[in-house]
């Protein structure tokens, strides 16, 4: 089942704007609370602190989010909107296409089934190449993700999008022939997080990457490993 777009699963909970001026200085208060969780995570995000970041007055935010659960909810949707969906919806679309062209009885085929190995964990390193070059962005989605460990009323939010790209990959396998598309895709995901996490913690570098996405891909279309003689 593909997943949409998260924007249409996702509902903002603050106060709406109806003016263009008003949507524009709602707008610039998320964007600003995302600011405020990169540099300072979750905990730093105040109605003053934000509003001064956002330089607008402090009324402006608790007209708008009556509450810090109201601000940092459609924060994360904004978050989504304008960063997460993009990528995600590109990841699918991108490896989608991969199969569009090969029937049933293709993707039997051994050297098929190793080209689609070989281009997936291309796409994937792609991928987490781009998540990479905007740590920023990355910064702001794990101080979500932490604060979620505590927060219920986010962990419910954050869910959302979590679920729709887990269900995005078990289609991509299922197509593949995957046993067992939920245990997979949730060794993709972990994967793609894992390495963007060491990445731009410098802790491995872009060769230990490519061959560690190559050996996912490979395993998840099972295919056997490669002499070295």
């Amino acid at each position: 089942m593909a997943h949409g777009r998260f924007d249409e699963l996702l509902q903002y909970r603050g106060r709406a704007a109806k003016r263009s001026d008003s949507r524009i200085r709602r707008k610039a208060i998320l964007e600003a609370a995302l600011r405020v969780i990169e540099r300072e995570g979750v905990r730093g995000v105040k109605h003053r602190a934000v509003a001064q970041e956002a330089e607008v007055p402090l009324a402006a935010t608790t007209y708008y989010f009556v509450d810090i659960q109201a601000l940092l909810h459609d924060a994360f949707v904004h978050y989504v909107e304008t960063r997460l969906s993009a990528d995600s919806s590109r990841l699918q679309a991108q490896s989608m296409a991969l199969l569009e062209p090969m029937t049933d009885s293709d993707l039997q085929q051994p050297l098929v089934r190793r080209q689609i190995a070989d281009r997936i964990s291309s796409v994937l390193l792609q991928h987490v190449r781009s998540q990479v070059e905007r740590a920023n962005e990355r910064r702001v989605e794990v101080a979500f993700r932490q604060e979620a460990m505590r927060n219920p009323d986010l962990a419910r939010v954050i869910a959302v999008p979590h679920q729709a790209q887990l269900q995005a990959i078990e289609e991509f396998l299922q197509r593949v022939g995957s046993s067992d598309c939920t245990g997979d895709a949730q060794v993709v995901m972990g994967t793609l997080l894992y390495m963007e996490y060491q990445l731009i913690l410098e802790a491995v570098d872009w060769q230990v990457a490519a061959q560690t996405l190559k050996r996912l891909a490979e395993g998840l279309l099972r295919l056997p490993e490669e002499s070295s003689n």
